[in-house]
């Protein structure tokens, strides 16, 4: 019986293939597990982690948990797409390249939106005109170009955010209080903008004043206080290297109200 040539080669091609099939399915099942013990892994970590956060919590009544392990899970999920939906019939021994896997990271990290939240107290050895702002105790945190630099908040990228504050007071009304001499106590909170836009001067965002409480008249301070808060928040097109910060009563800052919750500032990407 006589074989062409051409047959043969045909035979051959097609056992290449054949035997091509099984190693890259290999691969494929390596690169899942793979993902698979990294999800594992961080399971196991959040569960200590979690552990450690509520050990704390319980000892010194403070959140320290930062929101990091959102990312991670965000992470590893699109890991865990892409791998199925982005290399099908990979035959590389790894999933994909690494030059794409640093692509994919970048585009992850840039795609986190940006937000921040700033818990207030006040401190004269830092301003006499505003809260001390810290973003990383109780409830406080930064991420993706929002960031807290020499007590005022710096915008990384140019868009739309929602601007927030609240400062809360517990204020004395007796009539010798140091305030002034209006019949009334007047509290004042404003979040104030820099911008080269503006002419590279401050200017207000945000502002109001409100009336605390009546003076009391006559007889003696027994400590009682009003407490009275001022919140401001609206959406505002902010550009790149835009700074924020607030401004408060000056003679009312030794009174701000400094329980969790109470005073804070912040801003959040739409």
């Amino acid at each position: 019986m006589e074989v062409s040539c051409s047959s043969i080669v045909e035979v051959e091609n097609s056992a290449k293939v054949q035997r091509r099939g099984p190693s890259a399915s290999r691969w494929k099942l390596g690169g899942l597990l793979g993902i698979l013990a990294l999800c594992a892994a961080a399971a196991v970590l959040f569960t200590l982690h979690e552990q450690v956060a509520n050990k704390d919590e319980q000892e010194t009544g403070e959140f320290t948990s930062p929101p990091h392990f959102l990312v991670l899970g965000n992470s590893l999920s699109t890991l865990f797409f892409l791998f199925f939906f982005g290399c099908a019939g990979c035959s590389s021994p790894f999933p994909f390249p690494s030059s794409d896997l640093r692509h994919m990271l970048r585009q992850i990290s840039q795609n986190v939106k940006g937000a921040i939240h700033l818990e207030g107290q006040h401190n004269s050895l830092v301003s006499n005109e505003s809260a001390e702002w810290y973003s990383e105790v109780g409830q406080a945190f930064s991420q993706g170009g929002l960031s807290l630099e020499n007590n005022e908040i710096v915008v990384e990228k140019a868009g739309l955010y929602f601007v927030y504050s609240q400062a809360s007071f517990k204020v004395n009304c007796h009539e010798k209080n140091p305030y002034s001499n209006e019949q009334f106590v007047h509290i004042s909170h404003a979040v104030m903008r820099w911008s080269e836009s503006y002419g590279s001067v401050w200017k207000p965002l945000l502002s109001a004043v409100r009336s605390a409480c009546k003076k009391v008249t006559g007889g003696s301070d027994n400590g009682e206080r009003w407490y009275s808060a001022v919140y401001l928040g609206a959406v505002f097109s902010l550009n790149a290297g835009d700074r924020l910060k607030t401004t408060t009563s000056p003679k009312l800052l030794p009174d701000m109200d400094e329980e969790d919750g109470k005073t804070f500032f912040g801003a959040f990407a739409l």
